[in-house]
């Protein structure tokens, strides 16, 4: 699972995924460059993950996640997010 966007909902996102036993935590995408190279447990406030936030979410799509938790902003970027949305379902995922 990819959570994508890490603010007030994607925080607990990430902590979710984390502790469900059968969800596996595979890339976590940023808007803020100030959380790029950071691991999602020290943005979720719980310990590392291994999973390091990037801002590049072409290269988290192809990666091949099964399904993507969108938590970005959409209510002041409707037409971007949108497209957000479309690229995860042209790759196929959730």
């Amino acid at each position: 699972v990819v959570v994508w966007g890490t603010g007030n909902v994607g925080r607990p996102a990430i902590r979710a995924v984390l502790s469900h036993r059968d969800l596996e935590l595979a890339g976590v995408i940023v808007a803020n460059k100030a959380k790029v190279g950071r691991d999602a447990g020290e943005i979720a406030g719980v310990d590392a993950t291994g999973v390091i936030a990037t801002d590049d979410w072409r290269s988290v799509l192809d990666a091949g996640a099964d399904a993507v938790i969108y938590t970005a902003t959409a209510d002041v970027r409707p037409v971007e997010a949108l497209a957000d949305l479309q690229a995860c379902l042209e790759r196929g995922i959730n």
